[in-house]
């Protein structure tokens, strides 16, 4: 295990060059994609789903056999049962309008980008409209959402809260700041002591404090001695506070007993069970980094990428599918150290398993999640 994981950092480059510079990396490229026919763009379905065009499973009885194939349809009669089906049959794409050779680029567009894919931007490059493209866009972060690997975590985790969404605008009328205040605003975020003076929010404003969801994160740690640096998995949750109530129920479920957890100096985590946990505070007004090595960079660096998406690729997000939007950043974490085409077959794989969307499933006919997808604390938990 160690040797593999020596020649996975060996080809990451150079000293100091990121892996996304790196040779290896570029093993795949958009021209790859957008030449391929309609018949080869079917083909990568196939292989992801059934491991070929050739042996398939009907979804209806079940029978794994070759089919009999519907000329020009891309689709197959069922031998037994007679059922007509498609490889996309049961999937978040089912019932799609793009061919083949448009919805493979998809994939490969939202796959490549480091930190989100922006339907407004990949339109374009596309050839759809900036609504299907959203969509689309939309349902592979569902899908992420529902194959992340939320088996408990060990070893020593770093967790942390972000919150998003909620955000009011800038008042209409600005507080006169004293020299105090002007002194503290020329110091770091986390230097200044004294807050810029804000006035009251207008009532329609403060309204908008109500669709803060606070996203919450916890990443496993490569074992001390490894070659490989940094987190190895991600697993993220949204609640609606960020206090003890609402962070040590997701704690105990997903961190298993007698690991070490790593976490700022925040009050939600003073009251953990110690007989459980080693916990390892940082106080950030002091510091970052404790004389001992305690820190929790690696839940900072996730929200450091999920924020540049935020503000930077998606221009907002909405309180109802944050979820997804944390799920799709976990992945981009989890998959850093993967090449081009590995996590473009990574993305199409669980694509292929992943089952009809639920949340975008008739979207367009005005059909909506009914609510926030929010954590929910076992029943013992509650107790």
């Amino acid at each position: 295990m160690k040797n593999d994981e020596k020649k996975t950092a060996k080809k990451e480059g150079t000293k100091g060059q990121p892996f996304t510079q790196a040779a290896r990396y570029r093993d795949l490229s958009s021209a790859d994609i957008y030449r391929l026919s309609e018949d080869q763009a079917h083909e990568y379905f196939c292989l992801a789903r059934y491991g070929g065009s050739e042996v398939v499973e009907c979804p209806g009885c079940k029978s794994v056999d070759k089919h009999y194939k519907r000329q020009g349809r891309y689709q197959w009669r069922c031998k037994e049962c007679q059922r007509c089906f498609s490889v996309m049959y049961g999937t978040p794409f089912a019932k799609r309008k793009l061919p083949f050779r448009k919805l493979l680029p998809v994939f490969y567009e939202f796959a490549c980008c480091q930190k989100g894919a922006s339907a407004n931007a990949n339109s374009g490059a596309l050839d759809v409209t900036v609504n299907t493209s959203s969509q689309n866009f939309s349902k592979l972060r569902e899908v992420l959402l529902h194959t992340q690997d939320k088996s408990p975590l060990n070893g020593v985790v770093q967790m942390d809260g972000g919150h998003f969404c909620g955000k009011p605008r800038k008042p209409n009328k600005k507080n006169p700041a004293n020299a105090t205040h002007v002194n503290s605003r020329l110091l770091s975020r986390k230097q200044s002591n004294f807050p810029p003076p804000y006035p009251t929010l207008e009532p329609w404003n403060q309204d908008k404090l109500k669709n803060r969801r606070v996203v919450l994160v916890l990443r496993q740690m490569h074992p001390a001695g490894s070659a490989l640096k940094g987190a190895s998995r991600t697993i993220t949750e949204v609640v609606l506070h960020e206090n003890a109530k609402a962070v040590l129920p997701v704690l105990s479920k997903y961190v298993l007993p007698g690991s070490v957890i790593q976490t700022d100096g925040g009050t939600a985590y003073k009251k953990m069970d110690h007989a459980k946990f080693a916990h390892q505070p940082v106080n950030h007004s002091k510091e970052y980094c404790t004389i001992e090595g305690w820190n929790n960079n690696q839940a900072e660096s996730f929200f450091a990428r999920m924020r540049r998406g935020e503000f930077g690729v998606f221009h907002g997000m909405r309180e109802r599918y944050v979820a997804m939007y944390a799920a799709e950043c976990a992945w981009r974490e989890d998959t850093r150290r993967m090449t081009r085409s590995e996590r473009f077959r990574d993305l199409i794989k669980k694509a292929m398993q992943s089952g009809q969307s639920q949340a975008f499933w008739r979207y367009k006919q005005g059909e909506r999640l009914k609510g926030d997808l929010l954590f929910k604390a076992p029943v013992a938990a509650q107790k």
